[in-house]
């Protein structure tokens, strides 16, 4: 009967210590999940981030190529007043 009675607290005690680990895994589980979401939202804003930076690029450089053609209004300025008044460069 003794023997029983030791078998049966062994017993409880390797139910309790599944239950223990199977509660850690459900534990892990949630973590993982959850770090996965955060992981895909991440993934996302780093495309959309990654296409904005694109489309300044394009941007930075359609701007750079017009500024090329681009005239300074100091020089039209200057101009202006040489043509309506060439008295006042000398």
């Amino acid at each position: 009967m003794r023997n029983l009675e030791i078998q049966l607290a062994y017993m409880k005690d390797k139910v309790r210590e599944a239950a223990t680990l199977e509660e850690r895994l459900n534990a892990l589980n949630t973590e993982v999940e959850d770090h996965k979401q955060r992981l895909h939202k991440s993934e996302t804003e780093k495309i959309e981030i990654q296409r904005y930076a694109h489309e300044l690029l394009d941007k930075v450089k359609k701007d750079s190529e017009a500024l090329e053609f681009m005239v300074d209004r100091r020089i039209i300025n200057q101009f202006l007043i040489n043509y309506a008044n060439p008295i006042s460069t000398n």
